[in-house]
């Protein structure tokens, strides 16, 4: 199958249900950030992303490659969105080991650059001893 065909292949409920639970996490992620309420919504974030990379490993393992990759893409983002850049780029560094379409390699790529320039601006922890 081209990359340019689509397979329509049903969710599982397994997967219908992962994703409802990450879509209201999500959520609640986004309304304690406009509320600021900074740490609760980065901890939800993160608990977003990580939801996002298990929907990935299952879509993935059915043989849904295009779906898997937007939830790649999407766990990054929330890390991201969480402040965690290291985490994202690490994952915008997986993501591009995929096969994927040129203008998605792109703009991963731009992702993981804004990544890298987030972690050179934040202060090294020195071990003192």
């Amino acid at each position: 199958m081209s990359m340019n065909e689509t397979q329509h292949i049903p969710y599982s409920d397994k997967i219908r249900q992962l994703i409802r639970k990450k879509s209201g996490v999500l959520f609640s992620a986004h309304r304690r950030k406009d509320d600021g309420l900074f740490e609760e919504a980065n901890a939800l974030f993160n608990e977003a992303a990580e939801q996002e990379v298990q929907i990935a490993h299952f879509l993935e393992a059915s043989g849904q490659r295009e779906n898997a990759l937007i939830s790649w893409v999407s766990a990054a983002s929330c890390y991201m969105n969480a402040g965690d850049f290291s985490r994202a780029g690490k994952l915008f560094e997986f993501i591009l080991t995929k096969n994927i379409r040129p203008r998605l390699r792109r703009d991963v790529k731009k992702f993981k650059k804004r990544c890298e320039t987030e972690n050179k601006k934040k202060p090294k922890i020195r071990r003192v001893g």
